[in-house]
């Protein structure tokens, strides 16, 4: 006879929606994928150090835009303030690129906005990292950006004063 307790029934049940999620998370395309960041805000500072390889917000953003979108790459991330996050999304629309994640953050917590089906999982998994939002990001469009553990101690970092944007456009 085969017994089970509730907690082994309830971990049994948790863990099928993110076994099945799990392929999606890590079939994104990320070997070309370009990473901003707004290098005024503590979030973008964080994803650069997460991403390792992301270049700064700087200068005319759609010159910048446009530039990136004319090498093609699978995915532009970026970590933001709206107005590059639509500058860009702008900018993409015209290059072929759409917004196939938009992702708020309130405070120091992650809250989606919009995402493509396929981004879903990839959104549920930002939202439960909490505070790490921004380093789970990084790590999820690349596993080899990730350096080290998610780093302790986030609950310190001070709340932006305005509101953060994390986007990512892909070709159409």
């Amino acid at each position: 006879m085969l017994t089970v307790t509730r907690r082994a029934a309830l971990c049994g049940a948790l863990a099928i929606p993110a076994a099945a999620s799990a392929g999606q998370i890590r079939s994104l395309p990320s070997g070309d994928a370009v990473r901003l960041y707004d290098a005024s805000l503590e979030a973008g500072r964080r994803f650069a150090r997460a991403a390792g390889k992301a270049s700064a917000l700087e200068g005319d953003a759609i010159r910048m835009a446009r530039t990136i979108m004319a090498r093609k790459p699978a995915l532009i991330v970026g970590v933001s303030r709206r107005a590059e996050a639509l500058l860009f999304a702008e900018a993409g629309s015209e290059s072929g690129y759409a917004i196939v994640a938009s992702l708020e953050a309130r405070g120091q917590r992650c809250v989606g906005v919009q995402c493509k089906d396929s981004w879903r999982p990839v959104l549920r998994m930002l939202e439960r990292a909490g505070e790490a939002w921004v380093e789970r990001l990084a790590a999820t469009i690349d596993p080899s950006a990730a350096v080290g553990p998610i780093p302790r101690g986030l609950e310190r970092i001070p709340v932006e004063p305005d509101m953060i944007f994390a986007w990512v456009l892909a070709p159409r």
